[in-house]
């Protein structure tokens, strides 16, 4: 706070995005270091806050069109309010606590230009679920994890599961049973984050069973097969997988002892070429070595569906824009 005091009377216009981080332990007014941040950064497109705001002077944001807000634990209900009546957000990370949930979930659904919602909750009604769902331009839905996860899941499926388009799970997708993974049959892209946990699931039956119209499939630092069979076996039984991708974890050389059979079965029923993106392995030349096919494709760059920042245990859909 004293260092912004001598910010004071300064101002930065073209300053656009910002990440504040307050003084939780402050017994300051928690508002006071907000009202001089609208004044020195006036032209804010996004924001990132923590500490003990209410929430005051931020709605003076005009041009505000990314907010988080996840780690404001002292958010007044009513100052919410404000910032999404006067507020045209495009993106909103926030938490609340569940006596709350209602005046949050009627306050949102006033944002009609929101594409992009992250929730760090305990608990959310089926019927608060289902308002936020009818927001017309929400593509994105970040959730973290908690106790009423699955039932949250579930009520997505059943109202929505056949628009649900992509899915990243962070650590977590072995913890969620068949039945509510199988309401995301139209699921076209998939990406795991972090995930060692898959071995104790039938990863193959799985993905055919849940996700017969599987395009994408992404693993990121996660460890999922001993060895490049499991990858052939998922790459039989998904004629429509296009795009495989593996970043970020490190091969060993018994990866590579598997059943070429398998491979070539695999990639000869293809009409179409996979594309197989390989980044940061440590082995590339085994990779180039060992999968070889006219009908692959292999690269080392990375793809565009890095999620090193999604949350631990936490899920993101991805939604396709609902008919007018």
């Amino acid at each position: 706070m004293d260092l912004l005091e001598h910010w004071k009377n300064r101002i930065f216009p073209n300053l656009r995005e910002l990440t504040y981080m307050g003084d939780e332990n402050s017994e300051l007014d928690g508002d006071s270091d907000i009202a001089i941040l609208v004044g020195c950064f006036p032209h804010l497109e996004g924001i990132g806050l923590s500490g003990n705001s209410s929430g005051q002077h931020i709605s003076r944001w005009r041009n505000l069109r990314r907010l988080d807000l996840q780690l404001c634990w002292y958010l007044n209900t009513q100052c919410f309010e404000e910032i999404c009546q006067n507020l045209r957000l495009q993106t909103l990370s926030i938490q609340w606590h569940r006596a709350e949930e209602d005046a949050y979930v009627r306050a949102i659904c006033t944002l009609k230009e929101l594409q992009e919602l992250e929730l760090d909750i305990v608990h959310l009604s089926t019927e608060n679920t289902s308002k936020l769902l009818r927001l017309p331009k929400l593509s994105k839905l970040r959730l973290h994890h908690f106790e009423e996860l699955d039932d949250l899941l579930s009520d997505i499926g059943n109202q929505r599961g056949q628009d649900v388009v992509a899915a990243a799970f962070s650590d977590n997708i072995w913890m969620r049973p068949s039945n509510i993974l199988a309401k995301f049959q139209s699921l076209r892209c998939l990406t795991l984050v972090d995930d060692e946990g898959c071995c104790a699931i039938d990863f193959r039956t799985t993905i055919i069973n849940c996700f017969p119209l599987l395009e994408q499939l992404h693993l990121e630092n996660s460890r999922i097969w001993l060895n490049a069979h499991g990858i052939w076996e998922v790459a039989l039984a998904c004629p429509r997988l296009r795009d495989f991708s593996l970043s970020n974890q490190i091969l060993y050389d018994e990866f590579f002892v598997f059943c070429e059979s398998t491979m070539k079965r695999a990639l000869d029923q293809r009409t179409e070429p996979l594309r197989m993106h390989f980044y940061k392995t440590g082995k590339e030349d085994l990779i180039a070595k060992h999968f070889r096919h006219p009908n692959l494709k292999i690269c080392f760059n990375p793809t565009n569906n890095l999620f090193s920042q999604l949350t631990a245990e936490s899920v993101e859909l991805e939604f396709l824009p609902q008919e007018s």
